[in-house]
C-alpha cells in the first residue's frame, strides 16, 4: 500500500496565558496550501485518510476530505511533538532570543521531554502509521500530521535515529511504500511543486 505524508499548511502565530494549550488555525496562505493538497491528491486514487487532531493538521485535511468525499480520522499519535505548551511560533518566524529556541539548538531532543523521551516518541508514531498499513492493505492512504512526526517514521525507516534531518515544508508530501511484512521504503520526500509559489518566506523580525 502507498502512503502519502502531508505536513500541514502554514499556521497563525499564537500566544496564550499559561495554562491554554496553543492549538492555531492555518493563516490564508495555510489555507491555499491545503487547496493545493487536495487538487494533487484528486489524481492520486485516496482511499482513506488519516490526520492529527490538531486544528493545522485539521484545516489542512478538510479540503482533501471534501474533495475526495472521504471523512477523515483522526489519530492523537500523531501529534506533534512539544504540542501543550501555550504557545505556538512558526519556523519561519523563530529567532535566536526565542527561549524555545535557544533550547532546542543547546539540544534539540530536549523537545521530546514531555512525550517521555525521544524513543517513546517515535514508538508512538511508528505503531501509528503501522495500523494504518494493516488495516489498509493495497490502499493509497493520505495522512496530514507534522514536520516532527514525519521527520521521525521516515528516519526510522531508512534506520537513521535523529528525527531532524529531515526538513518538510508546508504541505510538502513524502511517499512511502509500504508492506504488511513490515518491509517500508521511501519513495519520495517533500514534494513541493503542487504548492510552487506558495511557499512560505523566513521571517527573522
Amino acid at each position: 500500500m502507498d502512503l502519502l505524508l502531508i505536513r500541514h499548511g502554514q499556521p497563525e502565530r499564537q500566544e496564550l496565558a499559561d495554562g491554554d494549550v496553543a492549538d492555531p488555525p492555518l493563516t490564508d496562505l495555510g489555507r491555499q496550501q491545503a487547496v493545493a493538497v487536495a487538487n494533487l491528491l484528486a489524481d492520486e486514487n485516496v482511499t482513506h485518510i488519516a490526520a492529527s487532531p490538531l486544528r493545522r493538521a485539521r484545516e489542512t485535511a478538510a479540503p482533501s476530505a471534501a474533495r475526495l468525499g472521504i471523512d477523515v480520522s483522526y489519530d492523537p499519535r500523531l501529534e506533534e511533538l512539544g504540542h501543550g505548551g501555550a504557545s505556538y511560533i512558526p519556523n519561519e518566524q523563530a529567532v535566536a532570543s526565542d527561549d524555545k529556541w535557544a533550547e532546542y539548538d543547546a539540544n534539540p531532543l530536549f523537545m521530546f521531554g514531555q512525550h517521555g523521551g525521544f524513543d517513546v516518541f517515535r514508538d508512538r508514531v511508528v505503531s501509528a502509521f503501522d495500523d494504518l498499513v494493516a488495516s489498509h492493505r493495497g490502499q493509497t492512504v493520505a495522512v496530514f500530521s507534522h514536520g516532527g512526526v514525519m521527520g521521525t517514521y521516515i528516519m526510522s525507516i531508512v534506520g537513521y535515529d535523529w528525527p531532524f534531518t529531515l526538513q518538510n515544508d508546508y504541505c510538502g508530501l513524502t511517499r512511502v511504500r509500504a508492506a504488511s511484512s513490515g518491509f517500508r521504503s521511501v519513495q519520495s520526500v517533500n514534494e513541493t511543486l503542487h504548492v510552487r509559489g506558495l511557499m512560505a518566506t523566513r521571517d527573522v523580525q
